[in-house]
């Protein structure tokens, strides 16, 4: 655990040090260094112009263990590591055409967490998950940095808080943990911070709603 922690914040400092493009191909040397199995076979799948699209990495007793993805220029697009029983584990990686990291995450056997970049390398999303399945703490930001949503999973849902751009609340309310249905009191805000409307759900069915006036 402590391992993957200062990972964690070598990883972050690095980004925020050394360009997106450096930090894309340090991470893909780790993940060549840290890849622990013995690899007993390589798959390939092409696009249609004869350029590999994809390759497919099997250990010893037939298990996919990685998963490379590109795009038709050659240039790496992701990578993917699984376990045995085919979880997430160890890291995965998108990257952008221009070489800027688009994403990473750090798993072991299916539970982590991973950070998604804007191509200017500014952070977009910090999510925990486990089993690909979203738990702990997710919060995403505008593109200029701002914040912009939070949400805290729980073993019934998750309850979510809203922002716009420039600081203001837009949004709060709960939903349940099927990801759909909508429960309790919803509210919402405006740009300026006044609450606009308010709604009441019921599993998912919208009971009531009270809209109100910018101005009063």
């Amino acid at each position: 655990m402590f391992k993957e922690i200062l990972i964690t914040i070598i990883l972050f400092i690095s980004i925020s040090v050394f360009g997106q493009s450096e930090m894309s191909k340090a991470m893909i040397d780790m993940d060549n260094r840290i890849t622990a199995y013995e690899i007993s076979k390589i798959d390939t799948q092409f696009f249609a112009s004869n350029e590999i699209n994809k390759l497919f990495y099997y250990d010893t007793d037939n298990k996919l263990r990685k998963t490379s993805t590109f795009y038709i220029s050659g240039k790496i697009k992701g990578i993917l590591n699984r376990d045995q029983d085919d979880k997430l584990d160890g890291l995965t990686l998108s990257i952008y055409e221009s070489g800027s990291l688009k994403s990473y995450g750090m798993y072991n056997k299916g539970i982590g967490f991973s950070y998604q970049y804007y191509e200017d390398g500014r952070i977009k999303i910090y999510s925990q998950s486990k089993d690909t399945y979203l738990c702990g703490y997710r919060v995403s930001f505008c593109s200029e940095g701002e914040l912009y949503s939070e949400t805290f999973y729980d073993s019934t849902g998750y309850s979510v808080t809203g922002y716009h751009c420039n600081g203001n609340l837009r949004e709060r309310g709960r939903n349940k943990s099927d990801y759909i249905k909508k429960v309790g009191k919803w509210e919402y805000w405006n740009k300026e911070g006044v609450m606009i409307k308010t709604e009441y759900w019921e599993e998912g069915k919208l009971i009531k709603t009270k809209e109100f006036e910018p101005d009063k």
